[in-house]
């Protein structure tokens, strides 16, 4: 299922936890299936929650607007990290291109990209750093200019990009723009980390899901696979995972 289906389900699933309406009729075109479909969506929900269906319809609407927000930052951080881990990987294989094109010729450190693409051919280096440069270039309007990260990447957030890693800059900036492209990527995913953990802590304060051993009796959201996957990447993501579900990964 992409990304806009999903989103759609959910919708319909935040639908039958208010009115208890289902979209399809029984009898035509899957729509019993359908209609299971969303009732299991509206049903995971609610276990994610701490609670059942019934307990979520009665919550007041700042609490289900909390909800929906976080599980749609949720899902856009599970569509980042991947080409966040490839950005950093990638950009840092571009920089050691740059570093081994300069080598070649120090001249070429102070010639605009445009000039080495049209004047430098034939160079297997150049080649490999041009090619690089394009896939950095992509993925990082992937991770900075594609708000929802849902379907195809737009021209605009290509084109955004292009205009910051373009064809004027000096070869030998290329270390200083990239390393500005990954701290800018790095803040984006750090924001959304606390977004998700602010809307943790709104849901627990209205009561879903107490701190283990807090007060209420009711039990901590269970994390998502992602949220797992996540928090072993490093001790920070353990920490905050820690404080947002009371328990180890």
């Amino acid at each position: 299922m992409d990304q806009e289906a999903s989103d759609a389900l959910d919708i319909q699933a935040w639908n039958y936890i208010n009115k208890r309406v289902l979209p399809y009729r029984k009898g035509t075109g899957g729509g019993a299936d359908r209609n299971d479909a969303i009732i299991r969506r509206a049903a995971k929900i609610s276990r994610e929650l701490g609670m059942s269906i019934d307990d979520v319809a009665a919550r007041p609407e700042e609490f289900k607007s909390n909800a929906m927000a976080l599980s749609a930052v949720t899902k856009d951080m599970a569509a980042i990290r991947p080409f966040k881990v490839m950005l950093d990987a990638n950009a840092a294989v571009l920089t050691k291109l740059a570093e081994k094109v300069i080598k070649t010729d120090i001249t070429y450190a102070n010639k605009p990209l445009n000039w080495v693409r049209k004047n430098i051919t034939g160079d297997e280096d150049v080649a490999e750093f041009l090619a690089q440069m394009q896939i950095v270039q992509t993925e990082a309007a992937r991770v900075l200019n594609n708000p929802r990260l849902v379907g195809q990447l737009t021209d605009s957030a290509r084109h955004e990009m292009q205009s910051i890693i373009n064809g004027d800059m000096a070869l030998g900036q290329t270390k200083r723009i990239i390393e500005r492209v990954r701290s800018d990527g790095t803040n984006r995913v750090e924001a959304m980390e606390r977004e998700m953990e602010g809307l943790r802590r709104k849901l627990r304060g209205a009561g879903s899901a107490p701190d283990a051993g807090g007060a209420g009796g009711k039990p901590t959201p269970a994390p998502t696979a992602a949220d797992i996957e996540w928090a072993k990447q490093s001790p920070k993501n353990k920490e905050t995972f820690v404080k947002a579900f009371g328990r180890e990964p």
